[in-house]
């Protein structure tokens, strides 16, 4: 039997209400998703890891500690920007080996030299676990030497993260400028298993920075244990003291794109103390002196 009279509850049509509710939840997904893939598609294409400076020029430039495999890339580099005068002198990060062994040593012995080149060349040794650590080390040596201008030389996939740190912990002071040397496993991309573990090995490091690293402390530590080694004459602390009697070396206020002046070789006269000259002695007084006739 139908039922007479109005309906007291009234049928409601949720179906409209439950899609109007769905709609802006798939947008913000749908957004999600396409900016995770395109922050991925950019970092697959390797570039994302990579900052270069092409054609900088500065006096100084620096060598970060960490280069393996015995390839020597980052040095090379550096010994590269030297010959094409873009830089005048090179300073190598090295962290120990063993007992008095320092990585930094090794790699420039392995690399063929000139003596120019090798006067060129300064050693900083320390005891650094990390990019931080290095950079939060070596700060305040570079101000002691009064760099203002600083070439960042490491591998091409640390260059963006190693260039981050410096410029957060140097604060402008020096100014960084990243230099990448050629990694042969990174640059042949997913081909190769090396470089495959590289990528992933950066951008966790990457990641680690910018969400904890980069909030941490960034000051750089004023009494950091570091060691200036000078290769050319194997002292360490100090330049070898000056000869007085040569003129110092010379500076270009232009450098690096002039090369330092020398100053002239100046050849070291000693000037031995002269004899007295004796009285030339006569035949005749000769002869009573040895005969012991002669009288005083």
């Amino acid at each position: 039997m139908p039922i007479q009279g109005p309906i007291p509850f009234p049928l409601r049509k949720t179906r409209k209400k439950s899609v109007r509710r769905i709609w802006p939840i798939l947008a913000a997904s749908a957004l999600l998703l396409g900016l995770i893939a395109a922050i991925l598609t950019a970092a697959f294409r390797w570039g994302m890891l990579v900052e270069d400076t092409p054609g900088a020029h500065a006096r100084w430039s620096l060598v970060l500690a960490g280069e393996g495999g015995g390839d020597a890339d980052r040095t090379a580099m550096a010994l590269q920007l030297v010959r094409d005068h873009r830089t005048d002198t090179i300073i190598l990060s090295g962290t120990p080996l063993l007992e008095d062994v320092w990585m930094s040593s090794l790699l420039a012995a392995r690399l063929p030299q000139g003596p120019e080149e090798k006067r060129r060349i300064v050693e900083i040794h320390h005891n650094s676990h990390s990019t931080l650590e290095e950079a939060r080390t070596l700060i305040p040596q570079l101000r002691s030497l009064g760099i203002d201008t600083l070439l960042l030389v490491t591998s091409n996939f640390h260059t963006r993260r190693a260039a981050s740190i410096f410029r957060q912990v140097a604060n402008g002071n020096p100014v960084i400028l990243p230099v990448a040397s050629n990694c042969k496993s990174f640059q042949n991309g997913w081909g190769d298993r090396e470089g495959a573990k590289i990528w992933l090995n950066e951008w966790s490091k990457t990641l680690w920075w910018h969400l904890v690293e980069r909030w941490s402390d960034k000051s750089p530590i004023p009494n950091a244990t570091s060691t200036l080694r000078y290769p050319e004459t194997g002292k360490l602390g100090s330049l070898a003291p000056n000869c007085p009697a040569c003129p110092a070396t010379t500076p270009c206020p232009q450098a690096p794109a002039c090369p330092q002046v020398k100053a002239e070789k100046t050849e070291h006269k000693i000037d031995k103390p002269k004899e007295k000259a004796k009285a030339p002695k006569s035949e005749k007084a000769s002869k009573e002196i040895k005969s012991g006739k002669r009288r005083n």
